[in-house]
């Protein structure tokens, strides 16, 4: 991005993507995200990012010189499994906020800011008061797939207005995903509350919406929501790339 400027209520915007980089012929361009020349509002969201590079000076996200204020930096996975960093940032006047990020490197230190390297999370975030939050981990990627069904990762975002992930799966509103992939995980899935309505009321009783999940309902529907009136105990088996998942919910008179 060179150049890309947003504005008040129409930011500039990088989010949701599955972005992989090995080393290319001039391995001075193995950034995988690189923004320069940026000016006011550039959302930076829900990325997994890895990159392969025996360059020293390469990159997960790349802020470059020249870049104004105002990019926020949120929810993202950057991970550097070779000699570069997950940030390279030049200026300290870039950010404007970045936080509940996963930042790792393999070899090389773990960010790059205002020219100094910081080996570690801690050392970087007290240096810039940036990613507070933020967390450590190897994401496990394995090539250009970068879907996860790691725990750290689940339900640790912060709600940044993006609704659906990579896949179109429907992001968790208030706590969603680290990274690209919203998946489900048994700790965290939950039908909800038991529900009391009168006997002449109808609810909806739903899961969270995974389009390559398979739902199994007690009722026999597979589908992600269900229609019920009559009191009773239903409950729900979904099946995901992270394994299956379940829970049983009563509607009460």
């Amino acid at each position: 991005a060179d150049g890309v400027s947003g504005s008040v209520g129409h930011p500039a915007e990088i989010s949701s993507n599955f972005i992989h980089m090995a080393d290319t012929m001039n391995a001075q361009n193995s950034e995988a995200i690189y923004i320069q020349n940026g000016t006011n509002l550039m959302n930076v969201y829900h990325n997994s990012v890895s990159v392969y590079s025996q360059t020293a000076n390469s990159a997960a996200l790349t802020i470059g010189v020249g870049t104004n204020v105002d990019i926020y930096l949120k929810n993202n996975i950057f991970a550097h499994y070779g000699q570069g960093s997950a940030y390279e940032i030049d200026g300290s006047l870039s950010i404007a906020s970045s936080d509940n990020n996963n930042l790792f490197t393999a070899n090389g230190p773990l960010v790059r800011y205002a020219g100094t390297t910081h080996a570690n999370l801690a050392a970087y975030s007290s240096a810039s008061g940036h990613d507070l939050n933020s967390i450590s981990v190897d994401p496990l990627f394995s090539g250009i797939d970068m879907h996860t069904c790691l725990i750290d990762f689940d339900n640790v975002g912060a709600a940044v207005g993006v609704t659906n992930d990579i896949d179109g799966d429907t992001r968790n509103a208030n706590n969603p995903d680290l990274g690209a992939d919203e998946f489900v995980l048994a700790s965290s899935f939950t039908l909800g509350s038991d529900i009391y309505k009168c006997s002449s009321d109808s609810v909806v009783l739903g899961a969270e919406i995974i389009l390559d999940g398979t739902y199994y309902w007690s009722t026999f529907s597979s589908n992600p929501q269900i229609n019920v009136s009559a009191p009773g105990e239903y409950s729900l088996i979904l099946v995901t790339n992270c394994g299956a998942v379940d829970d049983t919910i009563e509607r009460s008179e």
